[in-house]
């Protein structure tokens, strides 16, 4: 590829997705945006006689996305497993499995990757043991359904119970069970493989316009993923990582995990970036603590991962630590708790910047609860994603009211929360062009709309994936926008996002990723000849 500037020439080049102002012409020098121009002899001018060009034709170019809460390394340890993210029914969900035993050996285990649910299933529920056993697989069969929840064919079940405990044809509950099951399948694969599986989840990342993610949870050894994957140059997107506190820790473990956290070099690495501790506080949508009058199988008497004093210590030595935390918090009252933990950090001046104080999901929120969060301004990382994903589910378990205020962007973003938006990928789909998407239509994956007080316009939608991120990162003066001397991150697509027809914003092409100047993403080769002008 040739060196030097770069002049991308397309219909319309937008510095950002507010302004509505746009150019045709966007130079690029030294991996930064040198000028935006309206005219190719104003770009000539500033990218000098021996720069490439390279013309995008109708195509729009804007910010690249960024995702400020995501799960990559799940979707990489689900890479080599049996996928059921397209399953619609029952039947076609165990028609996959049956086709993967197929080609197994006899004993050989079937393993199912974790990114679905019931819920996207027509009949709502999961299979049970004997509908697993009635596919006549050779072998053990685990279908998992995210981290916690498997299925067990019997073949599985009589090689993990050998006293007879798991009665019934239910699922299993049991993280060691779990555990023990894909020990015993050998479906983890080495370290060199987990590297090529990641990269291989930062490619698919790419391909949909991401440049920034903000990793929400590591360990030591997912932390070194990361970094051979930087030091081999194979990273291919800014990834910040937050150091995950293990859900369920006692406080002495939490206090012990803390301090095992590696110094992170914010500053330093353009590309990685250990920036902070990750808490849970409470669960997830059928056991979240949430408020208002919840639904009828609204079931769960303790939703806490932890209790409010515990959290103000693990909040005070994280901030000591690292300077930021994010804490998962589903609820508002869970939301309460951690605005309570926050709000004394601030006072207390353990912590100086509001903004690196996060709240993760924020999904259920009363009106209170955000003008708490807009006067503290600490940041929310916000995911409707979840919201379409789950929209029975929320309604099952929350209750109709509480379901109309699902995912209060509208009402945070009014009230002048210090919000972005991310996906929680890959547990509902990682694609931003499909969470702005829901974002202005409020469409449920089932049950029709969810929450239509709350839909928001695209451009901003598009301003919580791009601009907005940037904030929560801490980055808004290089990234977020295509301004002169900010990072060139940038995504080209086949149809303007801010003018197309509204259903059709999921499906838009993306034609090109830059990260720095450097093609990401490029499935038609764009940067590869690029034109000498004059």
């Amino acid at each position: 590829m040739a060196t030097g500037a770069a002049v991308l020439t397309a219909a319309a080049i937008r510095p950002d997705y507010r302004s509505r102002r746009s150019y045709r012409h966007i130079v690029i020098c030294g991996g930064q945006v040198r000028a935006l121009t309206d005219t190719a002899a104003q770009a000539a001018r500033a990218a000098g006689p021996s720069a490439s060009w390279v013309d995008l034709g109708p195509a729009c170019v804007g910010p690249g996305f960024i995702d400020t809460h995501v799960h990559a390394l799940q979707a990489a340890a689900d890479v080599r497993l049996v996928s059921l993210r397209q399953a619609a029914t029952l039947g076609d969900l165990l028609a996959a499995l049956r086709e993967a035993a197929r080609r197994r050996a006899p004993g050989e285990w079937t393993v199912s990757g974790r990114n679905w649910h019931e819920s996207q299933l027509r009949e709502g529920r999961l299979p049970t043991r004997a509908e697993l056993d009635a596919l006549g697989a050779a072998g053990p069969i685990l279908l998992r359904r995210g981290s916690h929840l498997a299925v067990l064919n019997s073949p599985a079940i009589a090689l993990l119970d050998a006293r007879g405990e798991l009665a019934g044809s239910g699922p299993v509950h049991s993280d060691a069970l779990i555990a023990r099951a894909l020990e015993l399948a050998g479906a983890r694969p080495d370290f060199e493989e987990r590297g090529e599986d990641l990269a291989a989840v930062l490619a698919r990342f790419n391909a949909r316009g991401l440049c920034s993610i903000r990793e929400a949870g590591v360990d030591g050894q997912e932390l070194e993923l990361f970094q051979a994957l930087r030091d081999r140059g194979r990273l291919s997107l800014r990834c910040d990582l937050l150091w995950r506190i293990a859900e369920g820790s006692d406080l002495d473990s939490a206090r012990e995990q803390i301090a095992r956290m590696p110094p992170g070099k914010p500053a330093e690495d353009p590309y990685l970036r250990l920036t902070g501790v990750k808490a849970f506080v409470d669960g997830r949508i059928a056991d979240a603590a949430i408020g208002g009058e919840p639904g009828p199988e609204y079931a769960c008497a303790q939703p806490f991962r932890v209790t409010p004093a515990d959290l103000q210590v693990i909040v005070a030595e994280s901030v000591r630590r690292s300077g930021s935390i994010g804490c998962h918090a589903v609820g508002d009252a869970a939301v309460r708790v951690v605005l309570d933990a926050y709000e004394r950090a601030l006072s207390a001046g353990w912590a100086r910047d509001p903004r690196q104080l996060v709240v993760e999901h924020a999904l259920n929120c009363a009106p209170e609860t955000i003008r708490r969060l807009a006067a503290s301004g600490v940041s929310v990382s916000a995911h409707p994603g979840i919201v379409h994903e789950f929209a029975g589910e929320i309604r099952r378990y929350w209750g109709e009211q509480n379901a109309a205020r699902a995912a209060p962007v509208r009402d945070l973003v009014a009230a002048g929360v210090a919000v972005a938006a991310g996906s929680d990928g890959d547990v509902p789909p990682f694609d931003p062009l499909r969470g702005i998407w829901f974002m202005v239509t409020r469409a449920g994956r089932s049950g029709g709309p969810i929450g239509e007080g709350q839909a928001i316009a695209r451009n901003v939608a598009l301003d919580l994936y791009t601009r907005c991120g940037a904030a929560l990162l801490g980055v808004g003066t290089r990234r977020g926008e295509l301004r002169p001397g900010m990072d060139a991150d940038l995504v080209a697509f086949s149809a303007d996002p801010l003018s197309c027809p509204v259903d059709e914003l999921p499906d838009i092409e993306i034609l090109l990723t830059l990260v720095g100047g450097r093609a990401v993403a490029d499935p038609a080769g764009l940067m590869e000849g690029r034109a000498r002008y004059g």
